[in-house]
């Protein structure tokens, strides 16, 4: 199946393009509660009347299966308009703020919100659709603007993504630029007032250090290694369908996805023996000829993924088809911790697995890298959990699961150091575009004279009194 081919956008209209949503931006016509609710209405149809469209680009990009598509491309952003457009009222409501004495005399304290204004997003490849929908919830929620740039690495998504958002969406207002570098740098050259970027961290501090220039805010999802720790007391058939589901899930081409595994000794032999069962489970012994298992976003990826594991003890898998776009579900036994594949994030399907006998120093090391953008923890034990969590710090976290907790839709997902800066999904999705702006209002029915020079004994006492 042969991979689409895209139109990008001439590099000299880009700035027109951003002109036009800063026009309608500054008409005002975005800061209404009805407009946002008819913008996020409109996509919430997008979705629905187009995921057939979506969910076909997607297995022409990637080959991804439609329930795969659907759970973590549709249904996810379909769950953060709902929750956006149920809670708009509340969300933009002005906050009220208790007042210090001092400064409360004669006055009242208000915050409101204001858009930003003009957002651009740049989506990723992996989920093109939710990672690219989920902050377009955000930025509409808000009352900004924003020009969509989706990548150019599924285009057949983001065609489909283009043909969408003109159709259903204010197309003054929300629009879509293509393109590779070039047309990325052109577009980051503009001037916006959010920048909300998902990607990898080495290009997360490109798109940073563009928005610097004009003090632009941004929001980066990025990645990192996140890790699995297996305690001795896990539930062990439990903790490795979740590990693999969560490491070869999108073929590992997931920024929260499993990146290596370190297992107690005493139950590492057994671990890897029920993983090689579990894979075959999942996708069956050729896993190339599953309907369920996608393929690498392109033949670059496949050579650089095939790199980290080249020189590694192989004792899964291994296979790799570069004209298909293929690497088998892989797992390599004990790397070096000063490896390649040890120091480079996978994001790929191949699991790294690694035995320990003291946690402590285990934790030490992860610690002593970038903080991931998930740990997850496998251990009965509450308490050990809890010390985990207490010592590595991680954008989010599950104990005894993977990947899950992205879906919730009313809980903040986002990175922390290394693996990003920002938060979205549910309210943190409009903060992420909004200005809380505080508004102090003052009577005139009176003025409080002890306030203002000259200062005195007297003043100072009342001062002093109300404090």
């Amino acid at each position: 199946m042969e991979q689409a081919s895209l139109t990008y956008t001439p590099v000299d209209e880009i700035p027109g393009i951003v002109d036009k949503v800063r026009k309608t931006f500054r008409s005002d016509v975005t800061k209404s509660q009805a407009w946002r609710k008819q913008q996020l209405d409109a996509l919430e149809q997008m979705l629905l009347n187009e995921q057939d469209s979506f969910l076909g680009a997607l297995e022409v990009d990637v080959r991804k299966p439609r329930q795969e598509s659907y759970a973590s491309e549709i249904a996810i952003a379909l769950e953060d308009i709902r929750i956006a457009r149920d809670n708009l009222h509340k969300w933009m409501s002005p906050e009220s703020v208790k007042m210090p004495m001092l400064a409360g005399v004669g006055a009242s304290t208000k915050v409101i919100h204001e858009p930003l204004g003009v957002a651009l997003i740049i989506g990723a490849w992996n989920y093109p659709v939710m990672l690219t929908i989920g902050p377009l919830v955000g930025a509409i929620a808000a009352g900004c603007t924003a020009v969509l740039k989706p990548s150019e690495l599924t285009p057949a998504t983001s065609l489909a993504m283009e043909k969408a958002v003109a159709k259903y969406l204010d197309p003054a207002a929300y629009t879509v630029v293509q393109g590779g570098i070039p047309e990325t740098t052109a577009v980051l050259e503009q001037r916006f007032d959010q920048i909300f970027f998902t990607g990898s961290p080495a290009v997360g501090k490109i798109v940073m250090a563009a928005a610097a220039k004009n003090l632009t805010p941004v929001v980066l999802e990025l990645g990192g290694k996140s890790p699995a720790i297996v305690c001795e007391d896990a539930k062990l058939d439990s903790a490795v369908r979740r590990i693999a589901w969560g490491k070869f899930y999108n073929a590992g081409q997931t920024c929260i996805g499993v990146d290596y595994v370190l297992v107690h000794e005493s139950k590492y032999e057994e671990f890897l023996t029920k993983t090689y069962e579990t894979i075959e489970k999942m996708y069956g012994a050729d896993p190339q000829a599953s309907r369920d298992f996608p393929r690498i976003v392109d033949k670059r990826n496949v050579a650089r993924i095939e790199a980290l594991f080249a020189n590694e003890s192989v004792v899964f898998g291994g296979e790799v088809d570069l004209d298909d776009r293929y690497i088998s579900p892989t797992v390599v036994r004990n790397p070096a911790w000063d490896s390649p594949i040890m120091n480079e994030e996978i994001f790929g399907p191949v699991m790294p697995v690694i035995p320990f006998t003291d946690l402590e120093a285990e934790l030490d090391r992860i610690i002593d890298g970038e903080k991931p953008l998930a740990t997850y923890i496998f251990t009965e034990d509450h308490k050990t959990a809890d010390h985990i969590l207490g010592r590595v710090s991680s954008g989010g976290a599950c104990v005894n699961d993977t990947l899950t907790h992205v879906s919730v839709g009313r809980a903040p997902f986002g990175g922390v150091g290394q693996s990003g800066i920002g938060r979205y999904h549910g309210h943190d999705s409009y903060l992420s575009f909004t200005h809380r702006r505080t508004v102090l209002t003052r009577t005139t029915a009176f003025e409080p004279s002890f306030l203002y020079p000259p200062y005195n004994a007297t003043k100072d006492r009342i001062v002093k009194a109300i404090v």
